[in-house]
């Protein structure tokens, strides 16, 4: 066992120095494809928030430039009236661009290259957090997160979830341990700690969405979730494959679940990547505490900022109100051209007018 170990904490070394940097990222478009364009595209960093925000109808964290503005116009398609109800940006650590068509099948996909030197998961962090302090009337839910809050207390949070695992992805659980529809034994911790949390996480928000919707509770504009995953790296070669399998299968169903839940308007936003931002297991998971820390401060207490709230509401209003007299003035001239009484003593005929 020490020595899987240390061959596990050698390849996440060497994945962790870049010597492989294979990274992307897929915008992915609800199930009837309202909002996407076909095509990939190269973008900033800066630019694929600005595209982020543009999908989902958020304010902007960054001023956009004139050339992030026409790459997002190549992207998107033109939907002001109507936007996703839920946006799922996933991390995922070992998964190919392949796996991500096959995971997402004939919806609408738009592979995006970064132009930028950072680690693409620190880049997506980044890009949420910053999302989030723009919009503070918009929750961003961390979905390991909230499975630690969904866990009954003096149980182990994982265990206790291990179970609706299996039976989401085909497997079974003996002894604590998942064990794979193929026979092979799950047993690296952190792996099996994401599947559990991932499935908890996306149950406590569908529970959460139900909930509201029962209570005729007001709904959300769009609910933000998250999901860094980064333990199918390094895993040995007797379980790569079918924990890899695990995974596309637990995605497939949280897709299925998700747009069961919003009425189908749900949009993705998956970054893959093959080097992990810090280089030995204990490290990746400190870094992923430390971004699960940066997002929580960022989307805590949205009321405290009175300004950002005024502006954003400002904002909408002005939007809305705009929207409303063009409406209100092009209902008017149509009624006007179709009932206005032309006779031919009118000017609109060349002749003049007759007393």
């Amino acid at each position: 066992a020490s020595s899987v170990a240390m061959l596990r904490t050698f390849a996440l070394a060497l994945l962790g120095l870049g010597l492989v940097q294979a990274a992307s990222v897929h915008l992915i478009d609800s199930n009837r494809n309202a909002y996407l364009k076909s095509g990939q595209t190269k973008i900033s960093k800066s630019g694929l928030s600005g595209l982020t925000a543009g999908l989902t109808g958020l304010l902007p964290a960054h001023e956009i430039d004139a050339e992030s503005a026409q790459q997002i116009d190549s992207v998107l398609k033109p939907s002001p009236l109507t936007k996703p109800k839920c946006h799922v940006a996933l991390n995922v650590a070992g998964l190919s661009d392949e796996d991500v068509a096959a995971l997402f099948g004939a919806r609408q996909r738009v592979p995006a290259q970064l132009d930028d030197d950072q680690h693409i998961a620190d880049a997506m962090v980044e890009l949420l957090t910053d999302l989030a302090s723009a919009n503070p009337d918009v929750s961003v839910y961390m979905l390991d997160q909230a499975a630690v809050e969904a866990c009954n207390e003096g149980e182990d949070c994982m265990q206790q979830h291990l179970g609706g695992v299996a039976q989401a992805v085909g497997a079974s659980v003996d002894s604590g341990v998942l064990i794979l529809d193929d026979g092979v034994q799950l047993t690296d911790k952190l792996l099996a700690s994401e599947l559990s949390s991932f499935f908890a996480g996306v149950n406590s928000r569908i529970e959460a969405v139900n909930a509201r919707a029962e209570a005729g509770s007001p709904v959300e504009d769009v609910q933000v979730m998250e999901m860094t995953m980064l333990g199918l790296q390094g895993l040995a070669d007797q379980q790569l494959a079918s924990s890899k399998q695990a995974v596309s299968q637990l995605l497939s169903w949280a897709v299925q679940q998700l747009d069961e839940a919003f009425g189908g308007e749900v949009t993705f936003q998956v970054a893959t990547f093959d080097s992990l931002p810090e280089a030995t297991p204990e490290a990746a998971v400190a870094w992923r505490a430390r971004a699960r820390s940066r997002m929580l401060a960022a989307a805590s207490f949205p009321g405290a900022d009175e300004e950002a709230q005024a502006r954003l509401f400002s904002a909408k209003a002005a939007g809305y109100g705009a929207f409303i007299l063009l409406l209100y003035f092009l209902l008017a001239g149509t009624y006007c051209l179709c009932n206005m009484p032309f006779k031919r003593d009118t000017l609109l005929y060349g002749s003049k007018k007759q007393e």
